[in-house]
């Protein structure tokens, strides 16, 4: 059982993706090696929320370049996500058992606030949208 409540996962991602401005998910869209070394530092049996961070990323970086249209600040909930992956502090400490609990349940919740614009970039990657959102 987590050692979390859905409240302190919505919280945490609010605290993460509030203040966030167009230049600082530019600077997500531009920093693509310390955002994968932190997607890739999810541990084995983590393979959804892997994917589903990855997914987010490429959002941003498609945005940023123009390949999406999206507006930077819809994609708050996206780069608030993989900023709370890098968080020294975060619900769950990451060494502990179960520690990327919390960190796959914010990017579940980032997926689902950003519903529309995944079934896009989907649609237009020609991915698979039940990979993400189912």
């Amino acid at each position: 059982m987590p050692a979390f409540t859905t409240e302190q996962i919505e919280k945490a991602l609010s605290a993460k993706s509030t203040n966030l401005g167009p230049q600082d998910i530019r600077r997500i869209a531009d920093n693509k090696d310390a955002v994968m070394k932190m997607i890739d530092a999810f541990p084995q049996g983590y393979d959804k929320a892997r994917r589903q961070a990855t997914l987010l990323f490429e959002m941003i970086r498609a945005a940023a370049t123009g390949q999406l249209s999206v507006h930077p600040d819809e994609l708050r909930h996206a780069a608030g996500a993989l900023i709370y992956l890098g968080a020294p502090l975060d619900i769950s400490p990451d060494d502990e058992a179960d520690g990327y609990a919390d960190d796959a349940a914010v990017i579940g919740l980032a997926i689902l606030k950003s519903q529309a614009h995944v079934r896009t970039y989907c649609t237009m990657m020609r991915l698979d949208v039940n990979e993400y959102l189912g």
